[in-house]
């Protein structure tokens, strides 16, 4: 079966030696938030209009997905396009129009290889915000999620609970409600698991951003571009995060499991 499995921790933006042109941002809710890693920190847009996010990068390099948390394009009736080129103002590449407010990770789209891409925000109002952006390479699974062992609408409530003496429930506080993503593989090959490469390779991910607890975007409907975008999370691994691999070998396989836990939208 196809890959319908990714993971996105790469970004155009954030590449060494870039050039970042920040849209125009409302006071206080500076351009730089699109790349910090902290989604509840938004930017937002400094009035109505087109809002154009732009890298220049030091040499070409090709995305294929592009990643958009915690923002309120839907509720403002604003849309994504991305463009590419040589130069600014570069040829549209695919338009995201979102209807809710839901994580969005599109994946599949037909870039070439260049060193000028932007990020337009079309139609943003005063209130346009977004947490985060990220314009990369994904890591797509070699197969298919283990569909029968899989509920993408996992939830779990995080609460505290006021006691008197005797144990009698005085209070409880719902803080918030997470969603948990768990990803079930059986029999992945060594190879995939041992990937090093940058950006694309599982263990390159794994190392430096699943092992160390740092966000990333996973879809488990990924492909057919436009048509599942919905189905991701923007989260982190949760519960114990030891190492599931460290082998020299290039052969065989092994089971994979790992829970992404992220906040419910």
């Amino acid at each position: 079966m196809a890959s319908n499995t990714a993971l996105l921790n790469d970004d155009m933006f954030r590449q060494s030696g870039a050039v970042v042109v920040d849209p125009g941002s409302a006071s206080g809710f500076p351009g730089t938030r699109l790349r910090d890693d902290k989604d509840y920190l938004r930017w937002k847009s400094d009035g109505a209009g087109n809002k154009d996010y732009d890298v220049t990068l030091s040499g070409a390099l090709t995305p294929d997905s592009i990643g958009i948390a915690n923002h309120n394009l839907g509720s403002e009736g604003a849309e994504i396009e991305v463009y590419e080129g040589a130069s600014a103002p570069g040829a549209l590449v695919t338009t995201i129009t979102p209807t809710e407010d839901h994580d969005i990770f599109r994946t599949g789209i037909a870039f070439s290889s260049n060193v000028f891409y932007r990020v337009r925000v079309k139609d943003a109002t005063a209130d346009t915000q977004i947490g985060q952006i990220m314009l990369g390479r994904r890591i797509a699974f070699p197969f298919a999620n283990d569909w029968p062992q899989f509920d993408p609408t996992t939830e779990r409530r995080s609460s505290r609970q006021s006691r008197i003496q005797k144990g009698h429930i005085v209070r409880t506080v719902n803080e918030f409600t997470e969603r948990l993503v768990a990803l079930n593989f059986g029999l992945l090959p060594f190879s995939f698991l041992d990937d090093a490469t940058v950006p694309t390779g599982f263990r390159y991910w794994w190392e430096n951003f699943g092992l160390k607890g740092f966000p990333s975007f996973v879809s488990w409907n990924a492909g057919n571009p436009g048509s599942f975008e919905r189905d991701c999370l923007w989260g982190t691994v949760r519960g114990d995060r030891s190492q599931p691999l460290r082998t020299a070998l290039d052969t065989g396989f092994r089971d994979l499991r790992l829970t992404f836990a992220g906040r419910k939208t």
